[in-house]
Order: C-alpha cells, then structure tokens, then sequence
C-alpha cells in the first residue's frame, strides 16, 4: 500500500551519444487507497516478495557524462 495516494509522472530520457537520436518513455503511476473488498482478498493471496538491489545480485553501470 502508498503512503501517499495521488498521481506520480516521470520522463526518463536515455540519450546513447548520437546528436540525432534519444529515446523518451513518459511513465504514469497513479496510487488509491484499495476498497475494502479488494482488501479482504489481498490478505488472502500469496506475494512473491523480490530481493533488493544490492551490488552482489545486480550489475549497475553508472552515468557518465560526456
């Protein structure tokens, strides 16, 4: 559940070096509270909880600008 309930927008822009070309995702994340219906039943299903981003699991490359 957010702790915060309202509608969250971002750009992410990644540029690859060339003067032409970038490429543009606009993302869109809107959060409510959840009805107490869909509640009752959230408590009821099984999550698959992921592991956090840590520098042993994943590889991250950082930003370098040029």
């Amino acid at each position: 559940m957010a702790g915060i309930y309202g509608t969250f927008r971002q750009s992410l822009v990644l540029d690859f070096g060339s003067e032409t070309a970038a490429l543009i995702q606009h993302l869109i994340v809107y959060c409510k509270p959840i009805p107490d219906q869909l509640m009752s039943l959230n408590k009821q299903l099984v999550t698959d909880k992921t592991e956090s981003w840590i520098l042993a699991n994943k590889r991250i490359i950082p930003f370098e600008p040029k």
